[in-house]
């Protein structure tokens, strides 16, 4: 039976039932977001003036993902967020994607992601070195700083003395504090001068104009030898995309330079933090993950590729920590022509959500949601889940191009973290996620002990090719 679309006093029958929506949505979003499949497949909202259909079906969202012309990036938030990173290649519409995504391909190649794996060691032994086991500790904000600077150092290796990077990492800060209510201000309260709104600029025109030193100076040196994100984006000999493609500008760069550092610090963080605080929890698995990196035997030395591909337990942590706490927990998109949605027919310019914690939260793709399981990753694991169920970064050509890289850091620095110290909850804490941009935990402390023996495990563990071992990674949705 084709399902045609409701009229407006149809679908929002009373001003009650609309204020019913505003307040579960303010109060309680995720819970708000757990009902939504019991009125079907697709769900019409609205909040005000603001109207969407949200997706509930995993095969509807797939749809969603996979034909990116028809559901293009677009619509109001979208136009808030180009304002910060311009037109890089999470925020550009279709037309622009394919050209980018060919020019940056390179950057992400296994060989240099695998290059990188020292630096992301480097810097988390030296965070994991400067911890205190002093008092409360909030893990939130040291792994922010720690996956800014590991960002920084791989995108720009040492381009910025250690002055300019604090400055950059406090810059960044800054943005992403105010990127949450840039993103939902009007546009004409956003741009008041008041004082959040004034550092907020200063903040976003002095990193821009940081990188785009970095970048003219570079270019003006000619070379592009170093192992860096930024070499792989500079014109040279061997310049990515096709014959005929033009490069990246310096305006350009400097826009994915953005974009990977908003996209690839705070998801990384926030999935680190939500793997500690279910450690913390769980002391048998924390002696697990111990035991799989003790037998490491690092005795100091920076991690490389190979030992992450030897940590599964470790990986499939990190994993089950992006399905139980995606950071990306709901996503947009914009109807460039009409179409059908399953049944639903869905007017050109309609904004079409879709949510990975709503699909990762279905007790008929995860048993028992609710609870941490990292082993429900094994390959062995019976009713492992489907890669299609699992989608925090999204899916099709947009999937999110740093995958491999994001795997490969939030791996290394848990595996780091957990040589070196252990973990449980303050008596007291009571961390919960917060639906804002990203979904950080809030009243996250643990108690920080630091490690003096290593736990020796059972059996060896054989490494596991990655492909078959997690079905995803930690970068933002949809690059």
């Amino acid at each position: 039976m084709r399902i045609s679309n409701p009229k407006p006093t149809d679908r929002f029958r009373t001003t009650r039932e609309t204020l019913r929506t505003a307040f579960r949505l303010s109060h309680d979003p995720l819970g708000f977001l757990r009902a939504l499949p019991a009125g079907g497949g697709v769900v019409p909202v609205r909040l005000g003036p603001f109207e969407a259909l949200v997706v509930t079906d995993p095969e509807l969202t797939r749809t969603v993902l996979l034909d990116d012309r028809v559901y293009d990036k677009g619509g109001a938030l979208y136009d808030r967020i180009r304002e910060i990173t311009g037109d890089g290649l999470v925020s550009c519409p279709h037309q622009q994607h394919r050209r980018q995504r060919r020019l940056l391909q390179p950057a992400f190649g296994r060989e240099l992601t695998e290059g990188h794996v020292r630096t992301m060691s480097a810097q988390a032994g030296a965070a994991a070195r400067s911890w205190s086991a002093a008092g409360p500790f909030d893990p939130l904000v040291e792994l922010l700083a720690l996956t800014t600077r590991t960002l920084v150092g791989t995108m720009l290796s040492d381009a910025l003395t250690e002055s300019r990077i604090r400055q950059a990492v406090e810059d960044y800060s800054t943005i992403l504090k105010g990127l949450y209510a840039q993103a939902v201000l009007p546009s004409l309260l956003s741009r008041l001068p008041v004082p959040a709104n004034l550092r907020h600029r200063r903040a976003r025109a002095r990193l821009r104009s940081t990188l785009a030193e970095v970048v003219a100076q570079r270019r003006a040196d000619g070379r592009t030898d170093r192992a860096d994100l930024l070499s792989a984006l500079l014109p040279g000999p061997d310049a990515p995309g096709g014959p005929g493609e033009v490069p990246f500008t310096d305006a350009e760069i400097c826009d994915q330079l953005v974009t990977f550092l908003i996209a690839g610090s705070e998801t990384t963080a926030v999935v680190l933090a939500w793997a500690v605080h279910f450690l913390a929890a769980d002391r048998q698995l924390q002696q697990r993950l111990q035991a799989e990196v003790d037998g490491l035997r690092l005795d100091g030395r920076p991690m490389d590729s190979g030992d992450v591909a030897a940590l599964p337990l470790t990986t499939n942590t990190v994993t089950e920590a992006l399905r139980i706490r995606p950071p990306g927990w709901i996503f947009s998109r914009l109807t460039t022509r009409p179409a059908m949605l399953g049944e639903y027919a869905v007017p050109a310019g309609t904004t079409v959500l879709y949510s990975p914690y709503l699909i990762h939260h279905r007790a008929d793709l995860y048993p028992d949601p609710e609870r941490f399981d990292p082993d429900r990753w094994a390959p062995d694991a019976p009713g492992r889940p489907q890669r299609s169920a699992f989608i925090p970064f999204g899916a099709g050509a947009r999937r999110c191009i740093g995958e491999r890289f994001g795997l490969a850091e939030a791996v290394v620095i848990l595996a780091t973290l957990v040589s070196r110290w252990q973990w449980e909850e303050l008596p007291g804490s009571d961390a919960r996620p917060v639906a804002a941009v990203s979904l950080r935990p809030r009243g996250l402390r643990v108690l920080l002990t630091e490690r003096t023996e290593p736990i020796e495990r059972a059996e060896p563990i054989e490494p596991i090719e990655r492909a078959e071992r997690t079905p995803g990674s930690v970068p933002a949705e949809g690059m």
